[in-house]
């Protein structure tokens, strides 16, 4: 016989696959400032309301109050630091770790987005009935109005 065993070419090939996930990720789960304004400019927040009460509720709760998932209204994060550059790359690669999905390819990028817009505006309004804050504080409090012309600037 003397050439690649079988389970070696399905390894080689599957380094290939993940390979180009990793690169797919890269690519489509980078945040781009300018189309993220283009979104909120656009109606993102009411969109991304419903994006978020269709799929993010189950875990976080309706105002993101928390369940499984971490508060969202607080001022503590795990895995971001409540900005939409660093929200948006864990909504779509997910914390499998922690149970969350990864977003990405079942949700468009642009609903990505708009549910990041949508949790820009729960951040930090302190929910009643929210779960305790986990991870760590973030000091300065975004200005909603300004926020998508600040990422851009």
């Amino acid at each position: 016989m003397g050439g690649p065993s079988l389970r070696d070419e399905f390894n080689k090939d599957y380094a290939v696959v993940q390979a180009k996930q990793e690169e797919l990720k890269k690519t489509e789960g980078a945040f781009d400032p300018a189309h993220y304004a283009e979104i909120v400019k656009n109606g993102g927040v009411k969109k991304g309301q419903e994006v978020f009460n269709t799929n993010c509720v189950p875990c976080h709760k309706e105002k993101g109050i928390g369940d499984i998932g971490p508060n969202l209204s607080d001022n503590s994060w795990l895995w971001a630091k409540g900005t939409p550059e660093t929200i948006f790359p864990v909504v779509f690669n997910g914390v499998p770790q922690n149970g969350m999905p990864t977003w990405g390819g079942n949700l468009s990028n642009d609903e990505i987005y708009e549910a990041v817009a949508y949790v820009m505006t729960l951040h930090n309004t302190n929910q009643a009935g929210g779960k305790a804050p986990q991870g760590n504080p973030v000091d300065d409090a975004p200005d909603f109005d300004n926020i998508a012309l600040k990422s851009v600037q």
